[in-house]
C-alpha cells in the first residue's frame, strides 16, 4: 500500500476506503467458496460411503441367490459374513455403524397368466416365487439434513434347473427315477393311463375315489445346494368344492450315489416339522423350505381329494433346484 500512495499522489480517502471494501467482498467470496468446497468434498465422501454399501449388500444376496434363492424368504433383513459366505441374518434386521443406516427389504413380483409382470390384486396375477423385488436404503445425516439415497433390483432364479413329470402312464414299482413315466407306489386309488392327466380312480359307473396318494421315483439332484421351488398345472374342475390337489416333499443326503436317510415326515413349504399337517396347494408355484437344503435326492407325494363325484386332475409337476 505504500508503494501505492507513493506512485498515487493524488489518490483520495475515498478512493482507498472502496479498494478496502472490493478487498474485503473478494475475500468474503473466497472464503465462502473455500467452505463450499470442503463440503462438496466431505458429502463427496459420504456419498462413496452409501455406494460402497449398497454395493456390498447387492452383492451378498445375488450371492445368497445363486446359491439358494429359497432362502430369500424374510420382509427386511441384513446380511452377515460367515463362515465364508453371505448369509441373511434375520426378520427385521438391519445395519448400522458411523451414523449410516442400512436396510434392506424385500418384495413379491407378480406375474399374469403369460408370464408379464402384473400388480397384486391385478385378474389373474399370482405371485412369482423365483423372482423378487430387492429394496436397499441407506439413510445418514450430514450437517442438520437427513439424507437418503435408494436401490432397487429384480432378481430371480428361473435359470435353475428342472425337474419335471407328466407322464406316469408306466405305472408303480420305479424306485430310483431313470424313466420320465414311472413312479414309485400308489395307494389303488390312483389314475394314471392317460398322459398328462392323473386323476382319482373311478370305483364304480361315474364314481370316483374320494381320496388317493402317489409317490414319486426317487430322483437325484446330484451337486445340488438347494431344491427351491415346486410347480405344477391343473384342470380346473367346476362345481367340485371338495376337489383339491396337495404335494409333500421328503429329501434325503447322497449315500454313495443312493439316498440317505430320508426325513422322517413329509412336508410342505414350512419345512419338515416333525408332522404331515403341511403340503403345498398352490400350483403356481410355491417356496421349497431352506431346510431341506443340502440334499442332493429329492421325491414328491401327489395327494387328490374328490367328492366322489368329480376329480382333480394333475397334468404335470416341476422341481426348481440348483
Amino acid at each position: 500500500m505504500s508503494n501505492f500512495f507513493l506512485k498515487n499522489k493524488g489518490a483520495s480517502i475515498i478512493e482507498i476506503v472502496i479498494a478496502l471494501g472490493i478487498f474485503a467482498i473478494m475475500a468474503s467470496s473466497f472464503a465462502v467458496v473455500l467452505s463450499g468446497s470442503f463440503a462438496g468434498m466431505l458429502r463427496g465422501g459420504e456419498f462413496l460411503q452409501t455406494e460402497s454399501l449398497a454395493q456390498e449388500a447387492e452383492g451378498a444376496i445375488i450371492a445368497i441367490k445363486k446359491r439358494a434363492f429359497n432362502k430369500l424368504v424374510y420382509d427386511e433383513s441384513s446380511i452377515v459374513f460367515s463362515e465364508g459366505k453371505w448369509e441373511l441374518s434375520g426378520e427385521g434386521d438391519n445395519y448400522s455403524q458411523d451414523g449410516f443406516l442400512r436396510e434392506i427389504y424385500f418384495y413379491d413380483v407378480f406375474r399374469d397368466e403369460d408370464g408379464v409382470y402384473a400388480e397384486d390384486g391385478d385378474v389373474g396375477a399370482f405371485n412369482d416365487p423365483l423372482s423378487k423385488k430387492i429394496l436397499i436404503k441407506i439413510n445418514w445425516q450430514s450437517g442438520n439434513k437427513d439424507l437418503l439415497i435408494e436401490r432397487e433390483t429384480l432378481i430371480s432364479s428361473w435359470e435353475s434347473k428342472i425337474w419335471k413329470q407328466d407322464d406316469f402312464t408306466g405305472g408303480s414299482g420305479l424306485d430310483i427315477w431313470d424313466n420320465d413315466n414311472f413312479y414309485y407306489e400308489d395307494d389303488g386309488n390312483i389314475d394314471s393311463a392317460n398322459l398328462g392327466a392323473l386323476k382319482l380312480a373311478m370305483t364304480s359307473t361315474s364314481t370316483y375315489a374320494s381320496y388317493g396318494y402317489l409317490i414319486s421315483s426317487a430322483f437325484f439332484g446330484e451337486n445340488t445346494s438347494a431344491f427351491n421351488a415346486i410347480f405344477w398345472e391343473e384342470n380346473d374342475i367346476l362345481d367340485c368344492d371338495d376337489c383339491e390337489i396337495r404335494v409333500q416333499i421328503k429329501t434325503a443326503p447322497d449315500n454313495s450315489g443312493i439316498p440317505g436317510t430320508w426325513n422322517s415326515t413329509w412336508s410342505g413349504s414350512r419345512g419338515e416339522d416333525g408332522n404331515e399337517t403341511d403340503y403345498f396347494s398352490i400350483n403356481t408355484g410355491e417356496l421349497i423350505h431352506f431346510s431341506h437344503n443340502g440334499d442332493e435326492w429329492i421325491r414328491y407325494k401327489i395327494i387328490l381329494l374328490g367328492d366322489s363325484l368329480s376329480t382333480p386332475e394333475l397334468n404335470n409337476i416341476s422341481i426348481f433346484y440348483q
